[in-house]
């Protein structure tokens, strides 16, 4: 089974089922372990993707990934080597590009206003159009990875520069979204939602390139039943306008007080820890449904009608500033359902300054909540929140 970019919940899936992870990565850190691995020098660069899994040889049941990059490249290698799951490489486009999804929602869906940025974007103009301070960022990137708000033709200039070699299509501006930030996970077969779970980023995700502590945490259905209708709602409206394939979907949303604004919308895994603490919420697993989507089959495992009464949340540990901490400084001040923290002090920061992380869990959101913040302010500052 070939798993474009490496995620350990994905590839644990495709050993489970007897498959081996034949493995696509742009970025080789050793995680693959003895596995087949090839490296690409990027994801997106589908004739690359197509030559490294023929140099693999031998029968390949089918293609996964879980990561953004990999979702254009896994429909062009199923096409091109005639494995099940979607082929519909150029309808997945509006799933890669900010700017082709909010063109394809039309009226239907409220979203954010979305323009490509041309080489020497006007500030002034932009702002006429989307409002100001307003949102730059690459139109088919992941996460808050050069994300920024933009106030000024000088903060634009700084943070975009453009050039001959700039791609017309690589950025854009949206107008600025606000209210609380959600994000809705689960799988779309058969032009339906067959399963949901909402939950919350508990600081902004373009906080999480400056400085911020990243963490999300799942909503209580029991508390906010009408929220996850909305949500439903949402999803339904916005994944038909899309011509959504069969999928593990991620959808983002602000709630700004009387509606569900859409932001962008994913055909793949949440993550940042998303499928881990839906599964530990709800016992349902992503991983899993993502395989059954890419190998064309029904879900393998049920969808129960449960509203659990604990609910979990993910946090990425940074390494504190303020003094060295150790494993048992969180263990002695938290209820960890999972740890992963460095013993030594030396350990190299990842994605949003991450050096660990730890899964919390709470009966309601109230105090979901407040372990979640004091998680956030020990890992920060070394204190107690």
């Amino acid at each position: 089974m070939i798993v474009l970019g490496y995620r350990a919940g994905l590839a644990a899936a495709v050993v489970k089922r007897g498959y081996t992870p034949l493995c696509i990565v742009h970025k080789d850190k050793g995680e693959t372990g003895d596995w087949p691995t090839r490296k690409v020098a990027e994801l997106e660069d589908a004739q690359e993707i197509i030559r490294a899994a023929l140099s693999f040889g031998g029968d390949v049941a089918g293609v996964v990934t879980g990561h953004d990059e990999g979702v254009f490249g896994a429909a062009v290698l199923r096409d091109a080597l005639g494995l099940p799951g979607d082929r519909g490489y150029a309808r997945l486009l509006c799933f890669r590009d900010k700017y082709l999804q909010k063109h394809a929602l039309g009226d239907a869906v409220p979203h954010a206003r979305c323009v490509y940025l041309t080489r020497q974007p006007d500030f002034a103009a932009l702002a006429a159009q989307l409002g100001a301070p307003f949102v730059v960022k690459p139109s088919n990137g992941a996460g808050s990875k050069e994300t920024r708000f933009v106030a000024s033709q000088a903060e634009l200039d700084t943070h975009y520069s453009g050039g001959a070699k700039r791609s017309d299509v690589a950025f854009v501006a949206e107008s600025a979204l606000k209210g609380e930030e959600l994000f809705v996970d689960g799988v779309w077969q058969d032009g339906r939602v067959v399963f949901h779970s909402v939950g919350r980023y508990r600081t902004p995700m373009i906080q999480w390139s400056t400085g911020k502590t990243m963490a999300v945490e799942v909503l209580s259905r029991a508390e906010a039943p009408r929220l996850f209708e909305r949500a439903h709602e949402l999803v339904t409206r916005s994944l038909r306008r899309l011509g959504a394939p069969d999928a593990v979907f991620h959808l983002e949303c602000f709630d700004d007080g009387e509606d569900l604004v859409f932001s962008e919308c994913a055909a793949r895994l949440g993550g940042t820890l998303v499928p881990e603490i839906v599964k530990h919420t709800y016992g349902f697993d992503l991983y899993e449904a993502q395989l059954d989507v890419a190998l064309g089959q029904p879900l393998s495992q049920p969808v129960s009608a449960r509203i659990p009464d604990t609910c979990y949340a993910g946090v990425y540990l940074r390494a504190c500033a303020a003094r060295p901490l150790t494993r048992r400084d969180f263990e002695g001040r938290f209820d960890l359902v999972e740890l992963d923290y460095p013993d030594s002090t030396a350990a190299r920061p990842g994605l949003y300054g991450r050096v660990g992380h730890a899964v919390v869990r709470g009966r309601g959101g109230g105090q979901l909540a407040r372990e979640v913040e004091r998680l956030i302010a020990f890992s920060e500052a070394g204190r107690d929140g």
